[in-house]
């Protein structure tokens, strides 16, 4: 009725294409050739120290000048960009890497923000706003 062919037509060569084994070489291709170049980005991890905040990023195979921090409208922006160059007599390569993650930082005293970048950690110090110059009122209802 319908003219369908099957990829293995017996059963000797259905033992011989095994989808699992297809799956583990691709696996083992990525592991060996891409991920090392890569890398892998650990989430930013934020602290709550009382008077402070503490947020510390793991960036492993990168350098000071791949970050870039922006503050704009209560938001801390945190940039990451990776670029290599591959090239040999007859091929040219380039791969570029990016990853940004954003934090409030409406709580913060923004110009007391500051960041140091060691041993491929960046951490970054947000002082909190001093609560206690708020005060309390009692609102009239017209």
């Amino acid at each position: 009725m319908f003219n369908l062919s099957t990829f293995v037509d017996s059963q000797e060569n259905s033992a011989a294409f095994n989808v699992f084994d297809l799956i583990n070489q691709m696996e083992n291709i990525f592991v060996t050739t891409v991920q090392p170049h890569v890398g892998s980005f650990k989430p930013l991890e934020v602290k709550d120290e009382g008077f402070q905040y503490v947020a510390t990023l793991s960036l492993p195979n990168l350098n000071k000048e791949a970050v870039k921090l922006v503050l704009e409208d209560n938001l801390l922006i945190i940039s990451i960009e990776q670029k290599t160059q591959i090239s040999d007599a007859n091929f040219q390569s380039y791969q570029s890497n990016f990853m940004k993650q954003t934090l409030n930082v409406s709580d913060v005293e923004t110009h007391k923000i500051h960041a140091i970048f060691k041993q491929q950690i960046l951490t970054i110090t947000l002082p909190k706003k001093d609560m206690t110059l708020v005060e309390r009122r009692v609102i009239d209802i017209n």
